[in-house]
C-alpha cells in the first residue's frame, strides 16, 4: 500500500484485539521510522515496547489524558530516569473494528495564511 493510501485510510483506534503485534512487524516499523527527521540529526528518541499486561493496563489510564501531564506516573511505571522526558505514548495493535470511511475537515478549515484569522489556504493561490 502506498503511503498516501495509508494516510487516507488510517484512523485513531482506541480498542485493540488481544493479538500481539509480532516483533518482526514492530522492528520494520521502527526501522523505517528511524529515518524521520530530528533536530540536528541527534536521533535522541528512545522507544520502550511494552508487552507486559499489567504495564499495558497502567499505560491505558495515561492515554486518556495528556501524556506529559502524567509524566511522573509514566516515569515510575516504565522505570524512566528523571532526566528523560516523555514525548508520546503510542498504542499499536490490530483494531477491534475497522472504519471504512473517514471524514476529515477540508484544509481551508484549519490552515490560515500569515496569522490567526488570516485568509484560508486554498488551491490556486500564487506562492
Amino acid at each position: 500500500m502506498e503511503l498516501y493510501d495509508v494516510m487516507r485510510t488510517t484512523f485513531s483506534a482506541r480498542e485493540f484485539t488481544a493479538e500481539p503485534v509480532p516483533d518482526e512487524i514492530l522492528f520494520t516499523i521502527l526501522d523505517r521510522a528511524r529515518f524521520a527527521p530530528s533536530g540536528g540529526n541527534r536521533q535522541g528518541w528512545r522507544v520502550i515496547v511494552v508487552r507486559d499486561r499489567r504495564t499495558r493496563e497502567g499505560l491505558a489510564g495515561t492515554i486518556t489524558t495528556l501524556a506529559v501531564a502524567q509524566e511522573p506516573v509514566l516515569q515510575k511505571l516504565l522505570g524512566l530516569p528523571p532526566h528523560v522526558a516523555v514525548a508520546a505514548v503510542m498504542p499499536l495493535g490490530r483494531p477491534v473494528k475497522a472504519i471504512t470511511k473517514l471524514t476529515r475537515k477540508p484544509v481551508a478549515e484549519f490552515a490560515m495564511l500569515e496569522r490567526w484569522g488570516g485568509a484560508p489556504l486554498g488551491p490556486g493561490r500564487p506562492a
